[in-house]
């Protein structure tokens, strides 16, 4: 029984580090004040992700997020700050031009 529980901890262990391990970094980089969405600076790719908040901790500006930002659909991400979240990713690998385009059109 103690070589199962074992096991089993070490099972979470591994599956909750290896979700960290391939999320994505990526930093809040536009917010528009009354605006659910916003972009999302994708770190490792130099991409915008378009975001629609659905939940949880609503981010600002400059607040770090960790998740998966594509293909699109609802995502859980987890903020620097040791708060969840809930995402509707609208559209990803975007160019910032494009991004900030998409972003004026959905708060205008």
């Amino acid at each position: 029984m103690r070589k199962s529980m074992q096991i089993l901890v070490m099972l979470v262990l591994v599956s909750t580090f290896s979700n960290w391990a391939l999320a994505q970094k990526g930093v809040v980089s536009h917010r528009i004040r009354g605006c659910d969405y916003f972009l999302i600076y994708i770190e490792r790719s130099s991409d915008y992700v378009l975001a629609e908040w659905y939940g949880g901790y609503d981010p600002e500006k400059g607040d770090v997020v960790y998740g998966s930002f594509s293909p699109y659909g609802f995502k859980d991400v987890n903020y620097a700050n040791d708060r969840e979240g809930r995402l509707w990713i609208e559209d990803y690998a975007l160019r910032r031009d494009r991004a900030l385009e998409k972003l004026y059109e959905k708060c205008d």
